[in-house]
């Protein structure tokens, strides 16, 4: 029996629990973007070891997970620098926009203005189409 779907479910269901326990110790939406951008423009200096702390875990999780459970070959059809330069674009985006948090099955917003709802409405139309072009191969990554 193939059990390979778990792995998606225990990494979804990790980071939710995650997300859940950084809202009700520090009463903040887990967002990798700010987190980061605290450290690098050292606005977050009050936190700094609490965002280092979750940043380094961020990083070794994977490994240790890896090194307890035989990880399946990454199907990967972009090249990892690409993926990465993508992942600092939506990171840069978010920022830009003001959308304060884009996690996976969560949008939260400081404000409903009509910016930022077009803004959304525009990122997920735009994630479909290229999802669908991918799928259907009119366009190869």
């Amino acid at each position: 029996m193939q059990i390979e779907w778990m792995y998606g479910l225990l990494g979804g269901g990790l980071i939710g629990m995650s997300g859940a326990l950084y809202l009700l110790t520090n009463g903040k939406i887990m967002d990798v973007s700010t987190i980061l951008a605290g450290v690098l423009d050292r606005s977050g200096r009050a936190t700094l070891f609490e965002r280092l702390a979750f940043l380094a875990g961020l990083i070794l999780v994977p490994g240790v997970f890896t090194s307890v459970v035989t990880p399946q070959e990454p199907f990967l059809q972009a090249s990892p620098m690409l993926v990465a330069v993508a992942g600092g674009m939506v990171g840069l985006g978010a920022r830009l926009s003001m959308i304060t948090r884009i996690g996976i099955g969560q949008i939260s917003f400081d404000q409903l203005q009509f910016k930022i709802i077009l803004a959304v409405i525009l990122f997920l139309v735009t994630a479909f189409a290229t999802f669908y072009m991918v799928q259907n191969e009119m366009y190869k990554v």
